[in-house]
């Protein structure tokens, strides 16, 4: 059975939300205008807990910061200062890490993800270069 995974990137404009195996086999997207902050998670979670979606083994989220990348900190995953406005010292990566999604043996990362990467990647700023059983991005 092929393992499904999340990305969401949180750009100051925009945001992307995608469900895969892979960046060449994407099975649902969808980009919607960055609004607030409760706003715009909640359609991420909606995102990931629509009917009928598989369940992703992990999420990956790349989003505009500075964000707190310390897992043993208390505010790992919150965008720290910031100058989008309502979004300094929001939480992020704990909110969508604690809904109820039944993810199993869940891994949650801080990083640009399958998700920023297919956006950039059709943006034409990336490209995939498949190498045996890692896939590679590079700059365009």
């Amino acid at each position: 059975m092929t393992e499904i995974y999340g990305g969401v990137e949180t750009g100051g404009t925009w945001c992307v939300c995608a469900l895969g195996s892979g960046p060449r086999d994407i099975s649902a997207e969808e980009t919607f205008r960055t609004g607030e902050p409760a706003e715009t998670i909640e359609r991420i979670v909606a995102f990931f807990a629509a009917e009928g979606r598989p369940r992703p083994r992990a999420i990956g989220i790349g989003a505009f910061g500075p964000l707190d990348l310390d897992e043993s900190s208390p505010t790992w995953g919150h965008v720290t200062t910031t100058p989008k406005p309502g979004w300094a010292h929001t939480a992020v990566a704990p909110v969508i890490r604690d809904q109820p999604l039944d993810l199993r043996n869940a891994q949650w990362f801080l990083s640009e993800t399958l998700c920023y990467l297919r956006h950039l990647e059709r943006a034409g700023r990336v490209r995939a270069e498949p190498d045996g059983a890692v896939e590679r991005w590079r700059a365009a």
